[in-house]
């Protein structure tokens, strides 16, 4: 199949296309969330407006949107059952908006750090939310905050509330809570006794849904007999006993999201690990599903449900932007609502699901871009992807489409270890993280593409940041026979140390969900405090294996990084230095695990095109503007900056082309 496919290519002819300017990349999306009424008769929107983010509202009377607040910290939004409510959710607090003509606008509660809230779906205008009762979580809290101030605490414990389920009178009937490192379910009586149900450990969730007349709907990857451990969706009756209602059609991928109606019902499922996919829950629904997928072919669709439409967010490989549609699911009516930038995004590459079968037998699952050309020819540019607890989806990726846009086949792997593939894919890592089975697996997707017919084998580089930067770096020192050069950002040099340093740190905290952070990487193999596994990380990684290095990298680093400590960068460009390696690093001093300043991300992107063009054959970046020139001679007081700033800031200012 796969050299079928590389045939098939290789034999389009080449479309003349116009290489988008860096800028194109740069845009932000607008408009960062949306909501529909449960009634179906508005719909409200966070859209950022300069330095401000505002709530938008419109009816669908054919009325014209309105601006229904200036400014907001809110990141999420959402109706209340009612209707009259908006609910705008910031990290530390839920603010209650009227929008049907009433008064009592205020803040509804303040969230704590771990704080988990939802819209109570038992009651006209309230919340639940789940967060330690104290200052040091000796005690864990479900409290159901109404609109207008009342305040109802449904449960406490002393162990943490990992998740629940209301009956239809706004009782509490199901409860999940941590033990030990398992997740325990619980039924509750009308008496408020427990009664265990279902024990999940090991990695392994079961996440409470929907209680559905006294039977709970669950989302869960431990069912007996799946050796994938994909997450679906499953009934828990009565007794017990367990009935799937929901699974990947082409059994690859995760339970990505469920869409539910105003009762808190999921009626629809969502995928989006091997190709995008919606599947009606009920055969109510079915119908409806069956057009949006023929109407949308290939594009990621999340669906919001309200009694009389939908309101369906579309998202696409090749389009920039999302759109959002009004659907009727009566007269299968469709009709655009939102068409973020009014479409003036140029229309990029569509993604192409790829599959490999790894050295030890396992099949694996990525994504390729290609471009117009002679597929035999072209440069091939791996982007791997963060994490390593990730994975890359069939919707846009603005790195891996820039980089497609210089005329370069990308590939995405989602080698094991990612998420989105079930338990067992996650845990196939095994914890070998350094020169091992998880870098084999990317190296072996390239070695695929090439026996395909796929790329040039001597003009391929890999690219990524984060995990994926850490990845870009053991690609050039353990494999350059495969790869030209390396592109990093924010690449943890030492992946062990990393994982002491976040232990140590605050960062910790905020990455822990289940269970402690330090605990969780033992279910995955990564104990740190198991010193012989942690030396053979170390042993394995670039840093100590600078000396090895024989191809050229560029790393781009923030000194304010919470994730990734500056330490172990700047350590890694000096000894490079000492060994007279070709490694070029830029801090932004500035800057954190991401980069969110415009004129540092074009940068950004200027300085990876110079390495590609230089090291690869591809295009010559257009020169970079005034700020760029600027940004660069104002880092290059760093002392592990060089020969590759110099040259580039004279190339930019027209006295020399670059080498």
């Amino acid at each position: 199949m796969r050299r079928w496919l590389a045939v098939a290519l290789c034999c389009l002819p080449p479309v003349a296309m116009a290489m988008p300017t860096r800028s194109e990349f740069l845009a932000r999306a607008e408009i960062s969330a949306t909501t529909i009424a449960p009634d179906g008769k508005s719909v409200a929107w966070l859209a950022e407006e300069g330095a401000r983010r505002a709530v938008w509202l419109q009816t669908l009377d054919g009325a014209r949107p309105r601006r229904a607040m200036a400014h907001t910290p809110a990141q999420e939004l959402i109706y209340t059952r009612d209707g009259r409510w908006l609910l705008l959710a910031a990290p530390t607090q839920i603010f209650a908006l009227a929008v049907a003509g009433q008064s009592g606008s205020g803040l509804l509660t303040q969230l704590e750090e771990r704080s988990e809230w939802r819209v109570d779906a038992t009651h006209a205008a309230a919340i639940t939310v789940v967060a330690p009762g104290d200052h040091s979580a000796q005690r864990w809290q479900l409290k159901r905050y109404a609109v207008g101030g009342e305040i109802e605490l449904l449960y406490e414990d002393t162990r943490r509330i990992s998740g629940y389920a209301l009956a239809s009178e706004g009782r509490l009937s199901w409860l999940q809570r941590i033990e030990d490192l398992a997740l325990v379910l619980y039924r509750l009586d009308s008496a408020g006794s427990l009664r265990e149900t279902l024990r999940c450990g090991d990695l392994h969730r079961c996440s409470p849904v929907f209680d559905d007349a006294g039977e709970l709907l669950l989302r869960s990857n431990s069912l007996e007999g799946d050796a994938l451990g994909l997450a679906r969706l499953v009934r828990i009756d009565r007794r017990g006993s367990k009935t799937l209602l929901a699974r990947d059609p082409r059994g690859e991928a995760d339970l990505d999201f469920l869409a539910v109606d105003a009762t808190g019902r999921p009626r629809i499922a969502g995928y989006r690990s091997t190709v995008a996919q919606i599947a009606a829950i009920e055969p109510r629904d079915l119908a409806a599903v069956r057009h949006l997928q023929q109407a949308f072919p290939g594009s990621a669709l999340r669906p919001q449900i309200a009694a009389s439409r939908w309101l369906i967010e579309e998202r696409h490989s090749a389009r920039q932007f999302a759109r959002w549609h009004l659907f009727d699911p009566e007269t299968l009516r469709t009709e655009l609502l939102i068409d973020e930038r009014g479409g003036a995004s140029p229309a990029r590459l569509t993604k192409q699901p790829y599959t490999w079968t790894a050295s030890d037998g396992m099949r694996l699952h990525g994504f390729i871009s290609v471009p117009p050309g002679d597929v035999r020819t072209l440069p091939l540019v791996v982007v791997a992807h963060g994490g390593p607890w990730n994975l890359w989806q069939p919707i846009y990726n603005g790195l891996a489409q820039f980089i497609a846009s210089r005329g370069a086949i990308v590939f995405e792997p989602n080698h094991r270890g990612s998420t989105g593939h079930g338990h067992a894919y996650m845990v196939a890592a095994g914890g070998d993280f350094g020169h091992g089975r998880v870098q084999r697996d990317i190296d072996e997707g390239v070695r695929s593409l090439l026996d395909a017919g796929m790329g040039d084998p001597q003009r391929i580089a890999i690219v990524g940041a984060s995990y994926g930067g850490y990845a870009a770096l053991l690609g050039v020192t353990f494999a350059p026979e495969l790869y030209r050069a390396a592109v990093a950002f924010v690449p943890p040099p030492d992946f062990a140390w990393t994982l002491e340093w976040v232990l140590r740190n605050a960062e910790s905290v905020r990455l822990d969900s289940v269970v402690p952070m330090a605990d969780w990487l033992k279910m995955l193999k990564l104990d740190v405090e198991d010193q012989a596994h942690m030396e053979r990380l170390r042993a394995q990684s670039p840093l100590a294996n600078v000396q090895r290095l024989t191809r050229p990298v560029l790393i781009v680093a923030g000194g304010s990084d919470e994730r990734v400590g500056i330490a172990g960068i700047i350590e890694y460009a000096a000894r490079a230095k000492l060994a007279e390696k070709d490694v070029t690093v830029l801090i932004d001093h500035g800057a954190g695990h991401r980069q969110r300043d415009d004129i540092a991300r074009e940068t950004n992107l200027f300085l990876m095109e110079t390495m590609l063009h230089r090291h690869l054959a591809m295009p010559k970046p257009e020169p970079p503007n005034a700020q760029v020139i600027d940004y660069l001679r104002n880092l290059r007081s760093s002392p592990a900056t060089h020969r590759f700033f110099d040259n580039t800031a004279t190339a930019a200012e027209g006295r020399n082309a670059p080498p």
